[in-house]
């Protein structure tokens, strides 16, 4: 399962304020999520994936086919992360991956080699940020993947938890899963790279300019 945590639009990417107003962070907090969705779930490796928001409304109507939309019962990105997998039912052999919404420049492929990793059971599939401190993307069994702590410092907090639990934590570093967007700056570099999905870049040429 994917299950992919967002913040309420209006206060999604406070970093880029000093570059844009509310308005266009909420343009493109949404245009990352729809690209970073479609490279999930065109890959195929998820049985079910689930978009957890406190705005299930907003966003019923603009996912792919095939996502479930459920409402966050908790304030907070850890919080409604951690509430929810502890309120499921978990068998054996199932699989939780929780990835961040900002990864516009994910591909398909990407999330294919996060499911060859995630074959050997016991193992915790960490994908860190770009500065190796944040995690992007944690996946494995359930029970060795809560508590979340998706922030500052959080890959190191998150290998420790796997290590606490008995598993073994590997480090997946595909340069799509890493690069989360924090600075107007990113956004434009990986534009140039011609990296970004479709909604992205098309957001980027038509309200960024250097």
């Amino acid at each position: 399962m994917a299950l992919l945590p967002i913040r309420e639009l209006q206060t999604s990417k406070a970093r880029l304020g000093p570059a844009l107003d509310s308005v266009n962070r909420a343009l493109l907090s949404k245009a990352m999520l729809l690209d970073t969705l479609e490279a999930v779930t065109s890959s195929q490796v998820f049985q079910k994936v689930i978009l957890l928001t406190p705005e299930p409304v907003i966003w019923s109507s603009l996912v792919p086919h095939g996502v479930e939309v459920e409402k966050a019962t908790v304030r907070g990105l850890n919080e409604s992360i951690q509430a929810d997998v502890e309120g499921r039912g978990w068998k054996d052999g199932d699989s939780l991956s929780v990835i961040l919404s900002d990864l516009p420049a994910s591909t398909s492929n990407d999330f294919s080699s996060l499911a060859d990793e995630l074959g050997r059971k016991g193992r915790v599939v960490v994908v860190p940020d770009k500065r190796m401190s944040g995690t992007n993307l944690l996946a494995g069994h359930p029970r060795f993947t809560v508590p979340s702590w998706f922030g500052p410092d959080s890959l190191r907090r998150h290998v420790d938890a796997a290590l606490g639990r008995g598993a073994t934590p590997l480090l997946l570093c595909r340069e799509g899963l890493m690069c989360d967007v924090d600075t107007i700056q990113e956004l434009l570099d990986l534009h140039a790279e011609q990296r970004l999905g479709p909604r992205t870049s098309d957001f980027v040429r038509e309200n960024v300019h250097t």
